[in-house]
């Protein structure tokens, strides 16, 4: 089995005489099960937006047969925006760019309800 299609796939690009000597200590077998794991590693990093300087060497990564690794692919959540909720003109603001809109007699507190309401949030 080809090293280089292993090397070209890895994004961290470091060390690669010392990859190219973990690859050839491997099985045939090691080899094809690390390249169809491969994939799905590259998925995961990016899934939870994994930075490259954590994202193993490659040589560290076939030594340690981490191709076997189970992994988590739950995406990170993004991280919500409740800035907006403590003032007027924040709570005015966000039920404009939501379209939601107040029947001229509603609250802010019941604007920001209606703004939380829009966007899957648990109201209190």
């Amino acid at each position: 089995m080809d090293f280089e299609k292993f090397w070209i796939n890895w994004p961290k690009k470091v060390a690669k005489k010392k990859a190219e000597i973990a690859w050839k200590r491997l099985t045939d077998l090691e080899k094809r099960e690390a390249l169809e794991a491969l994939p799905k590693h590259l998925r995961h990093w990016q899934l939870k937006r994994t930075e490259i300087d954590y994202i193993p060497y490659p040589a560290s990564w076939l030594n340690a047969a981490r191709w076997e690794d189970v992994l988590d692919m739950t995406p990170i959540k993004q991280k919500v925006d409740r800035s907006w909720m403590f003032s007027q003109k924040g709570i005015e603001n966000k039920a404009k760019e939501l379209g939601v809109l107040g029947n001229g007699y509603d609250s802010y507190e019941t604007l920001k309800k209606k703004c939380m309401m829009r966007m899957g949030m648990e109201i209190d």
